[in-house]
């Protein structure tokens, strides 16, 4: 009983979860599907009387029976065909409050759940099922009662024949409900062994699509390796799913014969009864049409609800997700964390792992404002995991950041997100127009963003117009260089003045000129701003004027001015020694 209690409670809050998003869709469903559940008994009824009478002398009474049946056709007709223009609308409008909902809560995914295989598998998962599942989750919900309302209208039919029949129908259809739900929960294990290997044939089919992936595979020949991975993937996931059809095949077999027997006994029992009921030939094909209403509404009934409970099995990795993440709690402890700016960024016996592998090792420093701070060393020393942490984007860290003197939860890292702005090495490509790569929707004027872009590339707006769209992806897109790529992710991290600035290789790509700029640009802010800087630039790094810090094996082992760092046999090991690259 109190699994089933549990069973109910949890189906109920899927259901609440539903109207929660969407109202409209959850009365609209509602209200369809109750009607649908009616119209097979008044079609069957409406046909049966005319049937019946079709020999009658009294001819009014035919044209009755027809002009109400023809008013049910064409009514039926007309909600069929209104019904899937408004259910289309109304879905896809569900489907995009529900994807909306994800995207928004997706903001509070960790960058170190994209490195981690299992995680990334669900969040995966939750952006595929999350267009389909849930709909289909209520759809089918909403189909029990409908196939309920079709079986119980429909019995009344069936009930003047033999009572019986009904019951050997609906005991051959909970033995194919049984092995409909043992389909469906081998078919979600078959999901979730399979994420994987669909995940690994998408990337190899996506490596053809992108610019500099292909520029990759063509100038060193590797068509045929990739082919030859993306085969081994495809063969794993046709394996399982080939598999799974045979088991299918297999399990449906006696089902699907019990089934054909039904249709016979139903045509015995008419035979034998025809005399002794004086049957009608109205009456036949209203058994007829019951007995298959009866049959079909049994199979889906015990079918949705033996497989309700796999279906929210995907719908609950979605529930999950959502509910992992509480923003009115968040805003809350964002209150408490307020500032004006940040003046100092302090690091407290700062560690971080991955994969039980130390990639910091209890380092300690305070950044403070008016610097500029050089991070160097060799690679894998911990230079890009320690931005990422400056930036808020790693929250599984031992040790302390404190900001303004007051230590703050990583967790609530986002609250200064406005305050530090980033420009990684690997920086991203967006497709979309020159003005949206820069600002995406941050409320600054075309009169800003020209300035800025004058002061590092002023032959950029030459190229391009601000409302066109950069990259080849989509129609009509122009292509800048590498280099040229590499000053707009620049400029969008300079446009929003900010508190802290850190910059991972920021010149990657770039000519002498075009470096020489924006060090300069870079030298400026670090005036009234915290600068971090990471660079492998030799030259630049022997020209720098600010505190250069060292990082070796995850520790910051030296830090000063090049000055006082070039004769230290260790920084000449990395800077001058050929390991530092």
């Amino acid at each position: 009983m109190t699994k089933l209690k549990t069973s109910v409670i949890k189906h109920l809050n899927v259901i609440k979860f539903i109207f929660f998003i969407d109202k409209v869709y959850f009365f609209f469903n509602l209200y369809v599907n109750l009607l649908s559940g009616l119209l097979p008994f008044v079609n069957v009824y409406l046909t049966r009387s005319i049937l019946n009478n079709i020999h009658t002398v009294d001819i009014s009474l035919f044209k009755s029976h027809l002009s109400k049946y023809l008013i049910f056709l064409i009514f039926q007709m007309l909600f069929i065909k209104l019904t899937s223009i408004l259910g289309f609308k109304i879905r896809n409008k569900f489907i995009f409050l529900l994807d909306s909902i994800i995207l928004s809560k997706s903001k509070h995914i960790d960058l170190e759940d994209y490195e981690n295989s299992a995680i990334y598998n669900t969040i995966r998962q939750i952006f595929d099922q999350s267009d389909k599942s849930v709909a289909n989750y209520f759809e089918d919900f909403l189909n029990v009662i409908k196939s309920f309302l079709i079986f119980i209208t429909n019995s009344y039919f069936l009930f003047e024949l033999n009572a019986y029949l009904i019951v050997l129908i609906i005991s051959f259809s909970i033995l194919k409900s049984i092995v409909n739900l043992i389909i469906g929960n081998k078919s979600f294990e078959l999901y979730k062994l399979k994420t994987p290997n669909e995940r690994e044939k998408w990337y190899y089919k996506f490596i053809y699509q992108n610019e500099n992936t292909y520029r990759e595979i063509k100038s060193n020949n590797a068509f045929n390796f990739f082919i030859k991975k993306y085969k081994i993937a495809f063969n794993k996931v046709f394996k399982l799913e080939y598999n799974l059809l045979l088991s299918t095949v297999k399990l449906e077999f006696i089902p699907d014969l019990l089934d054909i027997f039904s249709a016979i006994a139903l045509l015995v029992m008419i035979y034998l009864n025809f005399d002794y009921l004086k049957i009608s030939f109205g009456s036949i094909i209203s058994y007829t049409q019951s007995f298959q209403n009866i049959k079909s509404s049994v199979e889906t009934l015990f079918y949705v609800c033996s497989s309700l409970s796999t279906k929210y099995l995907y719908v609950s990795i979605i529930i999950e997700f959502l509910n992992k993440f509480n923003d009115n709690h968040d805003d809350v402890k964002n209150m408490l964390y307020q500032i004006d700016s940040i003046e100092t960024i302090e690091i407290e016996n700062l560690s971080f792992q991955r994969n039980d592998k130390f990639i910091l090792d209890k380092i300690s420093y305070k950044f403070e404002r008016g610097n500029h701070y050089l991070i160097v060393g060799a690679n894998g020393s911990g230079k890009t995991s320690l931005a990422k942490i400056l930036s808020g984007l790693y929250k599984n860290i031992e040790g302390n950041i404190i900001i303004n003197g007051r230590i703050v939860d990583p967790s609530n890292f986002s609250v200064f997100r406005n305050k530090i702005n980033v420009l990684f090495q690997d920086s991203v490509q967006f497709e979309l127009t020159l003005r949206e790569n820069l600002i995406f929707d941050k409320a600054i004027n075309d009169k800003k963003i020209k300035s800025e872009i004058y002061k590092i590339s002023p032959n950029l707006l030459s190229l391009f117009d601000f409302n066109d769209r950069i990259g080849f992806w989509f129609d009509y897109g122009k292509q800048p260089s590498g280099g040229e790529w590499q000053k707009i992710a620049f400029i969008r991290s300079v446009l929003n003045p900010s508190d802290v600035y850190i910059f991972d290789e920021p010149t990657n790509y770039l000519d002498g000129v075009s470096k020489e700029k924006i060090h300069a640009y870079i030298n400026n802010l670090s005036v009234s701003s915290i600068v971090i800087h990471i660079s492998h630039d030799y030259n630049y790094i022997m020209n720098f004027n600010g505190i250069i810090l060292m990082l070796n094996n995850g520790k910051i082992v030296k830090s000063g001015s090049y000055n006082e760092l070039e004769k230290d046999p260790i920084f000449r090991k990395l800077i001058l020694g050929g390991s530092y690259e």
